[in-house]
């Protein structure tokens, strides 16, 4: 029996110790894994403190059953016990392991939560760092602006510092040179030019200043009393000319702004040609359109009351005194000028510095006003067109343009523009040419007339586009190419009959006839030939029954009566003079159908 009961408690012995084996297992691995995850807060605490009395109570309970194993001395009912004690051992474990998990999911939750805190840590750092460096900002601001209103306190001391009499010296030469600009007036002139052609006509002003304001000075200056001074050819810097067309285009009209003056200041007016024409006739670089008895009109302002003038300049005469004025507190008001008065200020004109080109000078800025003040003359005579038609401002402007411009850079002289400008001026309140207009190549041959002239291209277009409105007929269209020195083509009808030595206005009266298709250019040639022939022959006794019916109608019935070459031919077979056969051979050949 005793050794029956000494095999039990091996075996009992044996369990116990596996038992305790695998707790103290569990409870190392535990405390392995759950050290890592450790935050001693206050909850944490408690449950450790919870899991370690449980683990101590299991670790009591099986040391107590290890010691009665050990001493062999129990019953059935101790082993009962034993194995009660076991499973609430196991219990225990099992109730550990849950707190343990627990405690698992509290250190997981505050260790999300401290990287949540050292988040917000960081951030809270950022704005702080922020927030200190606008501080130093705004520190740096407040010592700059506290430097500024300490220096701004110094500067109010300083004024306060200085002599009270300084400042009130200074404020009274203040008011008086208010006082002074505001007696101040800008002298302003309107101008408007009729009959002078292309003279270009610049307003003088000489001022005379007063020493006191408001007390004028002797007209010829004595007792040390100011000169005056402006007179000069050329235009100060300081003045401004505008020249454009009248509305009519018949007249130029100008607007001058220059002199400032004060009241008291005496200002003498005169006019100067900027291309006066020379005595005895047109210079060779002087206009060519420019009459005597060029008629000047306007007024001069300077506040309040003007003064008008109207005046005829002479074309040779390039300085015309129009008057002397004087500046008041109403405005301007003219001074009488006695005849010794007047020849002194003639004087002084004639001895004026002269900077134009008619005195030969080179300033640019007269040169500049030149072609400005010709280039508006231009356009208002181009703009002009016959009865009927509108305006041509638009044509007109570009043609003044271009020779504006080669004015300004000297290919083109005043004599050249007077020359393109009469080609292609019409004459206002006249009808225009009856008849047929030039054909096409006609016209083409026109245009190459004046492109191998030389003739400026707006003005050439202007002058065939005219000339195609049978805006002259065709021996004055010729005759304004001769005096622009455009001869005929060479070759051409025109040429051919010029070679024949027939009167000018035969050539240009048979070409209307070839325009229209009514002769052919050899028929007017030959015609042409014949009726000069006939005139050089000398007279002879008329043939007995000159067939000159047949002559007339043939001529009528054609429509060629009224060409000149046909009635001078018909008055030379009449005389008995001009070969009948060949006429009237001639005739019958020629298309006719012309129609006035």
């Amino acid at each position: 029996m005793m050794r029956r009961r000494r095999r039990q408690t091996e075996t009992s012995e044996i369990a116990l110790m596996a038992v305790m084996t695998k707790a103290m297992g569990a409870f190392l691995i535990l405390m392995v894994f759950g050290m890592k995850y450790y935050v001693p807060d206050f909850t944490a605490e408690q449950v450790a403190r919870i899991v370690h009395a449980s683990l101590g109570s299991v670790r009591g309970d099986l040391e107590a059953a290890g010691r009665r194993l050990k001493s062999g001395d129990y019953t059935r009912e101790d082993l009962d016990r034993l194995q009660a004690q076991i499973d609430v051992a196991v219990a225990k474990l099992a109730q550990a392991e849950q707190d343990v998990a627990r405690l698992q999911t509290r250190l997981d939750q505050a260790s999300s939560q401290l990287r949540r805190v050292e988040g917000e840590r960081a951030r809270l750092q950022a704005e702080a760092e922020a927030a200190r460096a606008r501080v130093q900002v705004a520190e740096a601001e407040r010592d700059r602006l506290g430097a500024e209103v300490a220096s701004l306190r110094a500067e109010v001391e300083r004024l306060r510092g200085q002599d009270a009499q300084a400042l009130q010296a200074r404020i009274e030469a203040l008011t008086r040179e208010n006082r002074a600009l505001a007696a101040r007036r800008t002298v302003y002139a309107h101008f408007r030019y009729a009959g002078c052609g292309t003279l270009a006509i610049y307003p003088n002003f000489a001022r005379q200043p007063a020493r006191v304001p408001g007390r004028p000075e002797p007209v010829i200056p004595i007792d040390g009393s100011p000169g005056y001074r402006g007179f000069l050819r050329a235009g100060a810097p300081e003045e401004t000319l505008t020249v454009n067309p009248s509305a009519d285009g018949r007249a130029v009209v100008a607007t001058w702004i220059g002199q400032t003056v004060q009241v008291g200041d005496a200002l003498v007016l005169s006019t100067n040609v900027l291309n006066p024409v020379a005595p005895g006739g047109a210079a060779s670089d002087g206009p060519s359109v420019a009459q005597a008895g060029c008629r000047v009109e306007g007024e001069i302002h300077g506040g309040g009351k003007s003064v008008g003038f109207v005046t005829t300049i002479e074309p040779a005469q390039p300085v015309v005194l129009l008057g002397l004025m004087r500046l008041t507190e109403t405005g301007l008001e003219a001074v009488r000028v006695t005849p010794e008065q007047s020849r002194w200020f003639a004087e002084r004109l004639a001895e004026a510095p002269c900077g134009i080109p008619a005195c030969g000078g080179s300033d640019p800025r007269a040169r500049d006003l030149l072609a400005a003040t010709l280039t508006a003359i231009v356009r208002g005579r181009l703009s002009l067109a016959p009865t009927g038609w509108a305006r041509q401002g638009e044509i007109a402007g570009r043609i003044a343009e271009e020779l504006g411009d080669r004015l300004r850079r000297g290919t083109l002289t005043e004599a050249d523009l007077g020359r393109w400008v009469d080609l292609v001026a019409a004459v206002p309140d006249r009808l225009v040419a009856t008849g047929n207009a030039p054909a096409t190549d006609a016209l083409a041959e026109i245009g190459a007339r004046l492109a191998a002239s030389g003739a400026p291209p707006a003005l050439a277009a202007a002058f065939v586009e005219r000339a195609a409105r049978n805006w002259w007929s065709p021996e004055e269209r010729e005759e304004r190419l001769r005096r622009a020195g455009i001869g005929p083509a060479a070759g051409s009808f025109a040429a051919r009959a010029a070679a024949l030595k027939v009167p000018r206005g035969f050539a240009a009266d048979l070409e209307r006839g070839i325009a229209a298709g009514a002769l052919t250019a050899e028929q007017g040639l030959d015609w042409l030939a014949l009726v000069e022939r006939a005139r050089a022959a000398a007279n002879g006794p008329p043939p007995p029954h000159p067939d000159l019916t047949r002559l007339l109608h043939l001529m009528e019935a054609k429509g060629l009566s009224e060409l000149a070459p046909m009635r001078v031919g018909y008055g030379l077979a009449a005389g008995g003079r001009l070969p009948m056969v060949e006429a009237i051979a001639l005739l019958s050949r020629m298309k006719g159908g012309l129609r006035p």
